[in-house]
């Protein structure tokens, strides 16, 4: 569990019935398609958005 005072909506944390909405609005999103998977790795992992360690 993390902390309560700096993370109050973090799993565990919240209250009941937060949680219970949280739960609920989190059921309502569907999981990513592949195809859309693909696409958000792709952008993420361009040449470009490299970083290289110093």
């Amino acid at each position: 569990m993390t902390d309560p005072d700096r993370w109050p909506l973090a799993p565990g944390n919240a209250s009941p019935e937060v949680e219970e909405r949280l739960t609920a609005e989190a059921a309502r999103w569907p999981e990513p398609s592949t195809a859309l998977r693909e696409q958000v790795t792709g952008i993420l992992t361009r040449p470009e958005r490299r970083t290289t360690a110093a």
